[in-house]
């Protein structure tokens, strides 16, 4: 059973709605690359708005980078039910 979110829907409020247990409880499949994908480019957009002067490739990626991993640990917490 994957955990399908609609347009708007956010998948973290599908999750804290499931039992504690969710993967004895069936869920065996989370869709969750877009959210991730999402959190790194909308950080990205608030940089480069940000930026005063020049925004280097290399600025971009770590950036995308920081936000995904911050997002993932957020999600683990979320899915383990920690927050």
């Amino acid at each position: 059973m994957p955990v399908r979110c609609g347009p708007g829907e956010k998948a973290e409020t599908k999750v804290r709605a499931l039992p504690i247990g969710i993967i004895a409880n069936g869920v065996r499949k989370i869709n969750y690359y877009t959210y991730l994908a999402k959190a790194g480019g909308m950080y990205v957009k608030e940089k480069c708005r940000a930026a005063e002067e020049y925004v280097f490739f290399h600025d971009v990626t770590q950036w995308a980078v920081q936000a995904m991993k911050e997002d993932v640990l957020h999600t683990i917490r979320v899915f383990s039910h920690l927050e």
